[in-house]
């Protein structure tokens, strides 16, 4: 078993586990509507993370929009949206690692 750590920007850090383990042979389709098709007929629809927090990403962005430039609370806003661009991303990230 391996372990990797890692620190990520906006003081976030995690411990990720890689293990090996024999997987058995099978045919997967990946594509765009249905993220993956096996060969038993099995789907699994795709998650669409932007899709999913575009209601929590417009607002936090708005609310960042209305903030006094170089406020401490224009900062919080700041981090805030990009905690929810992370967020995205990192589903992203895990969708296709």
């Amino acid at each position: 078993m391996t372990a990797v750590f890692a620190k990520k920007t906006l003081e976030r850090e995690w411990l990720s586990e890689v293990s090996n383990i024999p997987l058995q042979q099978s045919v997967i389709d990946l594509g765009i509507i249905d993220f993956a098709t096996f060969d038993t007929g099995e789907k699994i629809k795709s998650p669409k993370p932007l899709k999913r927090r575009l209601k929590k990403l417009r607002k936090a962005q708005r609310k960042h929009a209305r903030t006094t430039k170089g406020s401490k609370r224009r900062e919080r806003a700041r981090k805030r949206v990009a905690k929810v661009h992370a967020k995205i991303s990192d589903e992203r990230t895990r969708l296709f690692a």
